[in-house]
C-alpha cells in the first residue's frame, strides 16, 4: 500500500512539476509582452499596442488556466502526501514529497516568485506612462477647447454686442 501512495505520490508530483514550468514559460511570454508593450507606448503605436494587448489578454486567460490546473494537482498531492488540501501551498508541499521533487518545487516557486513580481513592476510603469499621456492628450483638449470657444465682445453701453465665432481669440472691430 505505501509503495503504491509513493508511486502515486512521484506521479502527481510530476504532473505539478511539468504544470509548473508551463506557468513559467507562460509567465515569460507575459514579461515579454508587457516589455514589448512599454515600447510601443513610448513610440504611440496604436495598432500595435491593440495586438500586443489581445496577446497579453490570450496569455492571462492561458496563465489562468494553467493555475486552475495547478491547483487541482496540488490539492491531489497535498491529500496524498497528508499537507493541507483546502489551501496547499508549494512551499509546504516540498516538504512532504521526496527531496528531488520538493527542490524543483522550491526552485518554480522562487522563479514565479520573481516573474510575478517583475510583472506587477512593468504593468505599474507601463500604467504610468498611459496615464501621463492621458493627463498630456487631456491638457491639449483643453487648450484647443478654449482656443475655438466663442469670444465675446461689449459694447460701450456694457451690453453684449455681436459675436464673431472663429477660432482663437480673434475680435471683430465694431464701426
Amino acid at each position: 500500500m505505501d509503495e503504491i501512495r509513493t508511486s502515486k505520490i512521484k506521479e502527481v508530483s510530476l504532473r505539478l512539476i511539468q504544470n509548473l514550468e508551463d506557468l513559467v514559460t507562460g509567465y515569460r511570454l507575459l514579461l515579454d509582452a508587457i516589455r514589448t508593450e512599454k515600447d510601443l507606448l513610448m513610440q504611440s503605436d496604436i495598432e500595435k499596442i491593440k495586438e500586443i494587448n489581445e496577446a497579453k489578454e490570450s496569455l492571462l486567460l492561458k496563465l489562468k488556466a494553467l493555475d486552475s490546473i495547478r491547483e487541482r494537482y496540488a490539492k491531489e498531492l497535498a491529500l496524498l502526501a497528508g499537507g493541507d488540501v483546502q489551501a496547499p501551498r508549494l512551499l509546504d508541499l516540498a516538504v512532504k514529497v521526496p527531496s528531488e521533487y520538493g527542490d524543483r518545487f522550491r526552485l518554480h516557486h522562487a522563479t514565479l516568485d520573481l516573474l510575478i513580481r517583475r510583472v506587477q513592476s512593468l504593468n505599474h510603469e507601463n500604467k504610468s506612462v498611459v496615464e501621463t499621456a492621458l493627463t498630456s492628450i487631456q491638457g491639449a483638449m483643453d487648450q484647443l477647447k478654449q482656443s475655438v470657444t466663442p469670444s465675446k465682445t461689449y459694447g460701450k453701453d456694457k451690453k453684449m454686442g455681436s459675436t464673431h465665432e472663429s477660432a482663437g481669440f480673434l475680435k471683430t472691430q465694431r464701426v
